[in-house]
């Protein structure tokens, strides 16, 4: 989270959200230089119109989506939950091997 660019975190923190405590993050392979990431956050909302995801950039991306599972929802979270996803693309910074 120390190398995402300050407008990124805004981003995030602008949904009341904070960047480095997120529900599930997940690396999904390298794409050139880069490493795929999805980091899942819970909020509290409905969908009631618009896209499904909001695209600044080509290597950021946030989505929008009712969870599939319960599975990481904190007990006693407010209702209606959407899951928000972070998707971007991301320098591989550990030196290896690890």
């Amino acid at each position: 989270m120390k190398t995402l660019p300050r407008e990124k975190a805004q981003m995030l923190e602008d949904f009341g959200l904070q960047p480095s405590v997120c529900t599930d993050i997940n690396e999904f392979g390298q794409e050139g230089d880069l490493h795929l990431y999805v980091a899942s956050y819970f909020i509290v909302g409905r969908i009631i119109e618009g896209k499904k995801e909001w695209d600044p950039d080509r290597n950021w991306y946030i989505s929008f989506e009712v969870p599939r599972d319960d599975h990481f929802i904190p007990e006693g979270f407010p209702k209606p939950v959407l899951q928000l996803d972070c998707v971007t693309l991301l320098p591989w910074i550990m030196e290896e091997p690890y």
